[in-house]
């Protein structure tokens, strides 16, 4: 029911209350009996065609008389994410630990803890409360899980690796490999043996197929409230700091620190032992090959700032054209000297 909606994403509803909400919808494509959401002004012609029954929209937005339910609120694009979550269809989960699972006798195992099929888990391990732990996941021995963690199938959790509260592993990831650390001698390369581990810190999200390595003798760690997007790639020692946001298939090399609130874009590629200041925006498909202040905006390969690249484009773009000129010029100077 569309109040049900509205109580959990602190709204106010204009229009039927008691509105059956079937599910959600894009609003232009909009279906009956579904909610859908206006978060950009751009998408308000849809308002009048889309056949979607209800809509969240902003408190300060203004409408048109429409035969439609409204919810408003302070963000509808947060609104409606909360709204994803009541349609949302979970991992199935066990009320219990599923027959199946291998697990050391030494494991400390909290209360409402769901541990699905074929999971192993090594001796020493913590698993704290309302964990989910889904089918064919690893955790090695040693390792601690906050409360409330999601871990997603067949996800791999190396020795020591420690795990905050409310964190989100997808499928495929794996924490705490060993790291890319080689000695070259004589012509031969040499291992270097990681010892370290991963530390993840609370409510973090890390998508599918991602890679965390250990330390060498430290941790690589993960700060508070950080989001992965699938496919990335984190080399031994990194640092996050808190709430950064990180998009798919980037990739950051060892012993980088990545201050707080820094935003890097998909495809990017981070060297070594660099510093990125706090605030900093890198975007998609970037080459850092130096530290960058807080607050940066920086951009391309290798990147530099933003602005001054986009004026600079701008001015490649204009170098045909002046050349000819210059062309024209000369010509013109020639025929003017004999």
């Amino acid at each position: 029911m569309v109040s049900e909606i509205a109580n959990r994403i602190n709204g106010k509803i204009e229009g039927n209350s008691n509105l059956e909400i079937s599910g959600v919808c894009d609003i232009k494509e909009g279906i009956e009996g579904r909610i859908t959401f206006l978060g950009n002004s751009k998408y308000l012609p849809f308002l009048n065609s889309t056949k979607s029954s209800a809509v969240i929209i902003n408190k300060s937005q203004k409408i048109d008389s429409l035969e439609k339910t409204f919810i408003r609120v302070d963000n509808p694009h947060l609104g409606f994410a909360q709204t994803l979550k009541i349609f949302q269809n979970p991992i199935e989960t066990y009320s219990d630990i599923h027959s199946s699972a291998i697990i050391d006798k030494s494991v400390i195992i909290g209360k409402n803890v769901s541990i699905g099929p074929n999971v192993i888990i090594g001796k020493d391990s913590v698993i704290s409360n309302n964990c989910t732990i889904a089918g064919g996941v690893f955790i090695d021995k040693n390792c601690k899980l906050g409360e409330n963690c999601t871990i997603n199938p067949n996800v791999t959790i190396y020795i020591n690796s420690q795990i905050g509260n409310n964190v989100n592993i997808d499928s495929g990831t794996v924490i705490g490999a060993d790291g890319f650390g080689w000695v070259t001698d004589k012509g031969k390369h040499h291992k270097i043996p990681h010892i370290g581990n991963v530390k993840i810190e609370d409510n973090v999200w890390i998508g599918a197929n991602c890679t965390i390595d250990r330390g060498t003798f430290k941790s690589t760690t993960i700060g508070n409230s950080c989001k992965l997007d699938n496919q990335i790639h984190i080399a031994h020692n990194v640092i996050l700091g808190i709430n950064c946001l990180i998009a798919g298939q980037t990739g950051i090399a060892g012993s980088t620190i990545i201050e707080d609130n820094v935003t890097i874009a998909g495809q990017c590629g981070i060297g070594d032992n660099l510093i990125i200041g706090k605030n900093s925006i890198i975007a998609a498909k970037s080459a850092i090959l130096q530290s960058l202040p807080s607050d940066s905006f920086v951009s391309g390969n290798p990147a530099r700032n933003h602005k001054k690249r986009i004026k600079q484009e701008f001015i490649i773009q204009q170098l045909p054209e002046m050349l000819l000129r210059i062309r024209k010029l000369e010509n013109n100077f020639e025929v003017t000297k004999e």
